[in-house]
């Protein structure tokens, strides 16, 4: 029984490891596609694509192309959406957080802030000791 548990926890960290590689693998395609990508193609995925992923449930990719937009609202609903995401997400805000520079801006600062407060109980759910972390980087 503990040869089988033992195995089934090595199981489970190779399928992690993999997963992990695969989310690098499609980050990094994303990134060389975006890259090579002019304006109008931009706008066109905006307009076009976007919606297409949202409909059919792409966190991973819409996160990704909200963070490059620097919507942090956007990027943050899909970190709520996606299970895979939600690991990641308290890193997400502390990076915001901490990015002197945009959070020197008076409207990025408060979107940050208005986006987190109206998603308070969400975050909350998935830990209490890092959302309370959170609201002291927020607001002290």
């Amino acid at each position: 029984n503990k040869n089988k548990n033992k195995k089934l926890k090595i199981e489970n960290l190779k399928i992690e490891e993999i997963l992990i590689s695969e989310r690098k693998k499609q980050e990094e395609a994303i990134n060389i596609l975006v890259q090579s990508l002019n304006a109008d193609d931009l706008t066109k995925i905006k307009n076009e694509i976007l919606p297409i992923l949202r409909d059919n449930q792409f966190y991973i990719v819409l996160a990704w192309f909200h963070i490059e937009d620097e919507n942090f609202s956007l990027a943050l609903e899909c970190y709520l959406k996606d299970s895979s995401l939600k690991p990641q997400l308290f890193d997400y805000i502390t990076k915001v957080l901490n990015d002197k520079e945009k959070m020197g801006n008076k409207k990025h600062n408060y979107d940050v802030k208005k986006s987190i407060i109206s998603h308070l109980d969400e975050i909350l759910e998935l830990d209490h000791t890092s959302t309370i972390l959170i609201l002291l980087l927020l607001f002290l």
